[in-house]
């Protein structure tokens, strides 16, 4: 069968794996803060220029960000989810898509979902397979405006993948504020204290779920 007839749910003209309803859901509550953080970069008077996002899901935040932004690096490990975000963003020129994960090195990890029937939304990082994890600076770009993770807890990994980036660009960094770092051995604090001490950001805005930092300077 064709990949088109494997995501039989299609909402709004997206297509969806068979558990896509409630991540639907609840990604629609907050759809606003592709806006809400590109919004934020104009008040810095900068143009928005490459957006870095993961976990990409089905595409939702990537069509947004896509928009206004001059470029959106999606990643998204999940099969089922890259499947659909394939197709979804399949005709958006400025969007580029990535089947992997982020975090600090360079190892092959497999994905685990503790929902596998009810959320397509819930994939989490797990050690020893064979999808790639890929860092934020092999990109190598000079222009980020935005960084915005919804990777399930595995967001310290992924930020300690992109010091190099950040130096450099000195992006808007959003985060989902849920509690899925204790899968992972590390406190909410723990990565607050990086984001704030060691790389030099304050804590701007929460909205929803997620809370967003911006350069100190």
């Amino acid at each position: 069968s064709s990949l088109e007839e494997e995501m039989k749910q299609h909402i709004d003209g997206l297509y969806y794996p068979d558990t896509g309803q409630t991540c639907y859901e609840w990604t629609m509550i907050e759809i606003g803060i592709p806006y809400l953080l590109m919004d934020s970069v104009k008040q810095l008077n900068r143009p928005v220029e490459s957006v870095i996002h993961a976990g990409g899901n089905i595409g939702i935040y990537a069509l947004q960000f896509a928009k206004r932004a001059k470029n959106v690096y999606v990643f998204e490990p999940a099969h089922e989810n890259f499947a659909a975000l394939s197709l979804n963003c399949a005709y958006t020129e400025n969007i580029y898509l990535y089947k992997a994960a982020l975090g600090c090195e360079h190892r092959p990890i497999q994905m685990f979902n503790p929902a596998p029937d009810l959320q397509c939304g819930a994939w989490q990082v797990r050690d020893s397979g064979n999808i790639p994890t890929l860092r934020i600076d092999d990109l190598g770009l000079n222009d980020v405006s935005i960084i915005h993770l919804d990777i399930e807890g595995y967001e310290f990994f992924a930020i300690k993948g992109a010091i190099d980036t950040i130096k450099r660009s000195r992006p808007i960094l959003a985060f989902e504020l849920l509690d899925h770092n204790t899968n992972y051995d590390y406190t909410r604090d723990e990565l607050f204290d990086y984001v704030t001490n060691d790389l030099g950001y304050k804590r701007y805005m929460k909205y929803a779920n997620e809370i967003m930092f911006m350069d100190e300077k």
